[in-house]
């Protein structure tokens, strides 16, 4: 018992060094860089609503309730975001052509999609 005291005593008059501070790389620039957030490339866009969504309306392959920033895609995996035009867009949806293809929400009954071009688009998976 009398060693384990002096062991307590002496490891509590041992002075402990100080820890150096953190130094920061020499090429630090600034704490909000900001890296590319996703790879760009050119994708072909299309759109889709609940009328030619039919019989689903505004169903989903993931459950998804579809709305307005919702998309379809076969070649990326659900929860991808695609930026088109500075437009988020979150692929919730599945469809059978190599498009990125849009939700436009609209109830009206009459399909009035008809964009088909190709733009640039940020892709960001999940």
């Amino acid at each position: 018992m009398i060693g384990e005291l002096l062991i307590a005593a002496t490891l509590a008059l041992t002075p402990m060094a100080a820890e150096e501070p953190a130094q920061m790389p020499e090429d630090y620039t600034s704490m909000t860089q900001v890296e590319p957030i996703g790879d760009t490339q050119t994708v072909r866009v299309t759109e889709y609503c609940p009328a030619c969504n039919s019989p689903n309306g505004h169903g989903s392959a993931s459950g998804v309730y579809l709305t307005e920033g919702h998309c379809a895609c076969g070649w990326l995996p659900m929860g991808s975001i695609v930026i088109i035009d500075g437009v988020e867009y979150e692929v919730v949806d599945v469809c059978g052509t190599d498009a990125v293809d849009l939700f436009v929400d609209d109830d009206s009954g009459v399909c009035r999609c008809d964009r088909n071009e190709s733009v640039e688009a940020v892709i960001v998976r999940p």
